[in-house]
Parts: structure tokens; sequence; C-alpha cells
């Protein structure tokens, strides 16, 4: 089973590992660009205007939930299945402690548009953004510090193979 979102405003849904997409209701209006799920039926979407939703039936039914930003949201994360962070434009990072249904925002002084998250524990996580930016949390995400990346590109995606291990990939290679 998976989902895909994009900036069509729609939601895919898959239960054949791909082979067909069925398309889902998606009555906002808004660009969607990022989703995450902690378990095949609790999963967050997030894009523009800040827009969030939820749904509890693995995608068969979505609804809207309060971000309380107006920025463009671009990833989301579950660090488990209360708490999940989300990113985006201007550094913007948001916070769930309820599962989804009701965030908070996280100041950071970033400045710079976060495109990718990755929490490697529950207290551990990284956001890598524009300019080289790589913010760091220890507490599950209620303050991040700067990290040095040695490059002035795009970082858009970061992975870890383990807790230590990690990559982050950008423009211009």
């Amino acid at each position: 089973t998976g989902i895909i979102v994009g900036t069509t405003n729609r939601v895919f849904r898959t239960t054949n590992g791909g082979a067909t997409w069925n398309e889902q209701v998606n009555t906002t209006g808004f660009y969607l660009m990022g989703v995450s799920f902690i378990d095949e039926n609790n999963g967050i979407t997030v894009g523009y205007y800040g827009h969030i939703m939820k749904t509890t039936d693995g995608g068969e039914n979505w609804i809207t939930a309060n971000s309380n930003t107006v920025y463009v949201l671009l990833n989301v994360n579950f660090i488990d299945a209360n708490h999940a962070i989300a990113v985006g434009a201007s550094g913007m990072i948001v916070k769930s402690d309820d599962g989804g249904n009701n965030w908070s925002e996280i100041t950071n002084g970033a400045g710079y548009a976060l495109y990718g998250l990755v929490f490697t524990s529950p207290t551990n996580g990284i956001a890598v953004g524009d300019v080289g930016t790589i913010f760091r949390t220890t507490d599950g995400g209620n303050t991040w510090d700067q990290q040095t990346s040695g490059t002035g590109n795009y970082l858009l995606s970061v992975s870890f193979k383990d807790a230590n291990n990690g990559i982050a990939v950008g423009k211009s290679g």
C-alpha cells in the first residue's frame, strides 16, 4: 500500500505495490508537497499555505488540520504515533504532539526553505534546505541547531541508514 501526493492537487493510493493507482478525494484546492505515514492507517500530507490533511483509514478519507501557518509546507515526518514535524518555506517548522490534529510553530531562525526531513530516533532529526542549510534537533524537534554543510547548493533530501551515517543530496550534484 502506498500514497503519493503532488502539485496537481491530488492524492493517489495503491494497494498492489504500484501496479495501479486510484485517485483519492482532494477538495482542498491546494498543492500538496509531502506525505508521511506512521503505520498503514495514519498519515499526514502537507502543502501550500500551510495546508495539512490527516487520514486515519489508510488514505480513504482525509480531514483538514490547522497548521497555524500560511507558509508553504514542503515535507512532513512522523517521529512516533503522537509526534510529527513539518518543514517548509522561510525555514518554517511546525510540530504536532497529538498525532497531527493540532500544530504549533517552532522558531529556528533559518530564513531559508527546508525541503528534506528525517528522524533517526524519537529525539534526533535532521532538516535540509536552501543554500546548504542543515538543522539538527536532539530533543524531538523542540529546538534546532544549524550545522555546517560545506556547500552553498540547495539540499533537497536527506536519509540516514543508522543513527550516525547519512547523506544529503541536492542541486548541482
